[in-house]
């Protein structure tokens, strides 16, 4: 069968790539058993790609080979990049730390629950020290 010049150099295949369907398995086990299971799962696989990588570098070493040791280098190279960006996707969205200022204003808030008018005071200074960024000082 001949090819057609004006075609893409390659096709896309036709089942779905076996890492692309764990993927979403991954995806719905999250859904329903939430995300600090599958956050522990994925260091342990990190873990057990790195002792991978480990046995092949002592592969190459003890063997003396030099194209063993350039695949244990683009190997840990690879892994190094793909498990930074993974980790960064999983990662949780983390607010900006309270200044002490804030933790003041809280803390003065907290005590004066109490008293509902100095509490809404304190809450609106609080706020709008958060959203300027400024200092009452």
């Amino acid at each position: 069968m001949k090819s057609n010049p004006e075609q893409l150099a390659f096709d896309l295949p036709d089942n779905i790539h076996p890492g692309v369907l764990a993927r979403r398995e991954q995806r719905e086990r999250i859904k329903a058993n939430g995300e600090d299971a599958e956050r522990a799962a994925l260091a342990a696989r990190h873990r057990q790609e790195w002792d991978d990588h480990l046995d092949l570098w002592n592969d190459a070493l003890l063997k003396r080979n030099p194209l063993l040791a350039e695949l244990a280098k683009e190997l840990a190279q690879t892994l190094k990049i793909r498990q930074a960006e993974e980790r960064l996707a999983w990662a949780k969205p983390q607010e900006p730390p309270l200044t002490d200022e804030d933790q003041a204003l809280q803390q003065i808030v907290s005590v004066f629950e109490q008293h509902p008018e100095l509490a809404k005071r304190f809450r609106k200074l609080l706020h709008a020290n958060r959203r300027t960024g400024a200092s009452a000082g």
